[in-house]
């Protein structure tokens, strides 16, 4: 099954194993309720769990394979029970505004079933608010979604706002939060500035998962960004992001507001939260001609990055320099015309067999 689309990550150490097994278990079990209290549970299970299995393995006690292997049957069984059914999006809406169809579809806790090679334009975010749901075309050419130009947030501040909470802005295209099992898979997703042309200075995102596990993207092609990170990842567990693609993305700003230097970034983990992720594979895809132009060069030097992994806790005055990204996998992808390919400050991770080529600065730093 390690070839197809599965709920948990398999690994081949056995106290990973039994882990894993037993996140993914109580992760099904408590989000029965789909609640943030459920997950803030789960997390610190998961954390608990984990630690006290590599205890146990520290001691040179056994973990019996048979125990381990009857758990991720069962989280198998249960993922698949919780799965949300596939729910024909229909046809585009003439062109204008299908946010309200696919947010109907999300809010009954089922997978937005995309028709294959149609176009359909969104307006607002979707909010992936059940485990198991999602957006996907289930067979064939993939569907393109097109954020339009109201996604216009120009506030490098204000990008990562939780739907609900004030402030918020219309700064990412789908949003999932406090759940799992969530998929993406086999579509495209394109901003759009005004008349269809390419919206500079605005600090939009494709996708956002935060405090999510046991989800997938794949096969998701985004295009066309400015600033900030097409695809973000805060405080996760167990995400696969598999052969997708993010490319031709662009920004030639030179004046910025905010703190720091604004980038653009192919895909983030924990830029915008000081807890950390843990167990994310980021395999078999594609980052390329992620560019500033001349003026903002001149301004600010070439801050664009394939993949940035953060240590926003760690890094604080006090804080623990534990507290970072743990086992994030970085395998077999490709890096093109990018600032830096792959800029790293996790703990325990793997890279390799990746490829850089035109990278400014560095190609793995």
């Amino acid at each position: 099954t390690r070839k197809n689309l599965t709920p948990c990550t398999m690994s081949s150490d056995l106290v990973r194993n039994v882990s894993h097994a037993l996140s993914c278990w109580g992760n099904k079990m408590l989000f029965a309720s789909r609640t943030a209290t459920a997950f803030s549970i789960y997390k610190a299970l998961t954390r608990i769990t984990a630690r006290a299995f590599n205890l146990i393995a520290r001691s040179g006690a056994k973990v019996s394979a048979v125990v381990a292997g009857v758990f991720f049957v069962v989280c198998a069984l249960v993922a698949e029970a919780s799965a949300g059914i596939l729910v024909d999006a229909g046809l585009p809406n003439g062109g204008g505004d299908d946010t309200a169809t696919f947010q109907n579809i999300l809010n009954n806790g089922d997978i937005v079933s995309l028709r294959p090679g149609l176009t359909y334009t969104i307006s607002a975010p979707l909010e992936i608010k059940t485990s198991g749901s999602g957006l996907a075309t289930a067979s064939g050419a993939p569907a393109t979604i097109h954020m339009s130009a109201a996604f216009n947030n120009t506030d490098g501040g204000a990008q990562f706002i939780r739907p609900g909470q004030a402030g918020q802005q219309k700064s990412y295209g789908i949003y999932a939060g406090n759940i799992s099992n969530v998929t993406l898979e086999n579509f495209k997703i394109r901003k759009l500035g005004p008349g269809g042309v390419h919206d500079d200075g605005k600090w939009v995102s494709a996708i956002w998962f935060a405090d999510t596990s046991n989800s997938k993207i794949v096969k998701v092609e985004a295009w066309g960004f400015s600033l900030g990170a097409v695809i973000a990842l805060d405080n996760v567990t167990d995400i696969t992001v598999r052969n997708s693609i993010v490319r031709d993305s662009y920004s030639n700003i030179n004046t910025y507001a905010g703190q720091g230097r604004p980038q653009l970034t192919g895909l983030t983990i924990d830029d915008s939260t000081n807890d950390f992720s843990e167990d994310v594979t980021i395999v078999g895809n594609t980052f390329r001609n992620l560019r500033f132009g001349p003026a903002a060069f001149a301004a600010y030097g070439y801050e664009t990055d394939g993949i940035t992994v953060v240590a926003n806790n760690a890094a604080q005055p006090g804080g623990n320099p534990n507290d970072r990204a743990q086992r994030v996998h970085i395998i077999g992808n490709v890096f093109d015309t990018v600032g830096e390919g792959v800029d790293f400050f996790g703990g325990n991770g793997l890279i390799k067999q990746n490829v850089t080529r035109n990278t400014y600065l560095f190609g793995i730093k």
